[in-house]
């Protein structure tokens, strides 16, 4: 199982990557990981979330600070937008959380056919310390800085935390 999650998580990562690349023009710094030690996430800006089930039932959170959000939405409607409507970014938040999704469980699914993973719809949130507890689950922090900002990729899969 641990196969399973270590790829997964790598495929998140270079989804994730791959995503950013192919839409948005300012460059990000290489990721690097942090072991989730708490229960809680905590964020303030924009934040996609997408479960996932069955193979290894989970759910990412990709969080953005907003001039990081900002660059997405403005990547998506292909242009810069004056207003800093939450609607439109969160949008975007969503449908980025979407495609490195859809990117990650194609991947996973062809290469490990025995095992299946399906999304669920993304959701989007906006607002300031948005907490998310988790119990009894094994996660990670993958922190992508992009300029003096950065995007969190955290991923955790249900099952025991000390697996």
């Amino acid at each position: 199982m641990e196969d399973l999650y270590n790829s997964l998580l790598k495929y998140f990562i270079n989804a994730t990557i791959t995503v950013w690349n192919s839409f948005i023009k300012t460059p990000m710094g290489k990721p690097y990981i942090e072991k989730a030690e708490e229960n809680v996430f905590l964020f303030s800006g924009y934040v996609g979330v997408m479960s996932f089930a069955p193979a290894l039932p989970g759910r990412i959170i990709i969080a953005m600070d907003d001039p990081v959000a900002l660059k997405v939405r403005d990547a998506f409607l292909d242009d810069e937008v004056e207003d800093s409507k939450v609607d439109t970014t969160l949008f975007s938040v969503a449908e980025f959380t979407n495609i490195v999704g859809g990117n990650t469980f194609s991947v996973f699914n062809n290469n490990f056919e025995k095992y299946r993973i399906f999304p669920s719809p993304p959701s989007a949130f906006y607002g300031k310390n948005i907490k998310f507890i988790n119990f009894k689950v094994k996660g990670f922090n993958v922190i992508f800085p992009i300029e003096d900002k950065k995007l969190v990729l955290n991923m955790v899969i249900l099952g025991d935390k000390n697996d």
